[in-house]
């Protein structure tokens, strides 16, 4: 894993800036922590610095004519900026008055720097279970510059953790993932029951709340239980009435959640922890609140496909033509026949696909 950059610090997800970063004195590092949509497992990578060209520094947004510059120094806007909420979607760009030499921050969107923060590295191993214990391994990475006036440690996507040095600061949020615990796949039968009871009882009443603290969690708890299921049960090893049914199972370890219920949640839980929700959220023309509006943007991203089902000709119909090419020796009648067959039964075969290429 990468370590501080020698000269030029990296510019991060809620700060921009409009002319070059300082090669030495002030320094930005920034840390990224990620979630791995396959294990469920949590991580961490420090940014590469940014390369700066002089069409970058040429190129300055537009500022607002009203903006004042109350910072003598650029890591003293910076902090500032850090201290201040921006906006859903918006990130905070750091310019300078070049008649004062002043500093100062405004509102920008955060549209434009998506496609940079979407890099991520090859090497980035994911060992934590939760975004907590993944901000605390971040922690520990930058542990030599705790408490440097001069160095801003930032942890994008974090959270909050006790302990935290007093120039570090979590930018970006997990948002819905943030309850996303790698470790429910670890737990025995009982052990995940607990985990869903002392769940159940502590969900919130309020949309966002209740969605972070119950609502995807829940549904990564149907997830954890169909995968044990799947261990104590495998497909291969299955005999007619010696296992149980998967949701006569999951009525069993989920008494209190009914099936329609635990379908939704998982559902949920699903495009949440793909790899499209950051997609999702950036491109959504309306503010996620909770389960309703995930499923409303996720079917807005991909529309479900409408596909004409089609027509097949019976089995018994089948089996009749088929014989009576066969015993008539009409073997090329029979050939296309069955091709012809294979064809209706491959719904996303164009019509006179299989028997055209045959006739070729």
């Amino acid at each position: 894993m990468a370590r501080r950059p020698a000269n030029v610090p990296p510019p991060h997800p809620l700060i921009g800036f409009t002319q070059p970063l300082p090669a030495a004195g002030d320094h930005l590092i920034r840390i990224v922590v990620l979630l791995d949509t396959k294990s469920k497992k949590w991580g961490f990578f420090e940014a590469p610095p940014a390369v700066v060209t002089a069409d970058d520094v040429d190129d300055v947004p537009e500022v607002p004519a009203d903006l004042e510059y109350p910072f003598y120094d650029q890591t003293e806007a910076v902090h500032a900026a850090l201290e201040a909420r921006a906006s859903a979607g918006n990130q905070f760009r750091i310019v300078r008055d070049r008649g004062s030499g002043r500093w100062g921050y405004h509102e920008v969107s955060r549209s434009v720097h998506l496609a940079e923060d979407a890099i991520v590295a090859d090497d980035v191993q994911f060992p934590f279970n939760t975004v907590a214990d993944a901000t605390v391994g971040a922690l520990r990475h930058l542990e030599p510059y705790w408490g440097d006036p001069s160095t801003a440690l930032l942890i994008d996507g974090g959270v909050a953790v006790p302990g935290m040095p007093s120039n570090a600061r979590i930018i970006g949020s997990p948002g819905y993932r943030a309850r996303i615990d790698g470790g429910l796949y670890d737990l025995n039968r009982s052990e995940l029951q607990a985990v869903h009871e002392r769940t159940r009882l502590r969900s919130g009443e309020q949309a966002r709340e209740t969605a972070i603290e119950y609502d995807i969690p829940l549904g990564q708890q149907v997830h954890a239980f169909r995968e044990l299921y799947e261990k104590l049960w495998p497909r291969h090893r299955r005999k007619r009435g010696s296992y149980p049914r998967v949701n006569d199972w999951l009525d069993q370890m989920m008494p209190s959640v009914k099936k329609r219920t635990r379908e939704r949640h998982l559902k949920t839980f699903a495009v949440v922890s793909s790899d499209d929700w950051p997609d999702m959220v950036t491109l959504a023309e309306e503010e996620i609140t909770g389960m309703e509006s995930i499923l409303r943007v996720a079917k807005a991203f991909s529309p479900p496909r409408t596909r004409r089902k089609k027509v097949r000709t019976p089995l018994k119909d089948r089996y009749r033509a088929l014989r009576a090419a066969l015993l008539g020796r009409r073997y090329e009648e029979g050939r296309w026949l069955a091709l012809h067959y294979d064809e209706e039964d491959d719904d996303d075969a164009p019509a006179g696909s299989y028997t055209d290429n045959e006739a070729e």
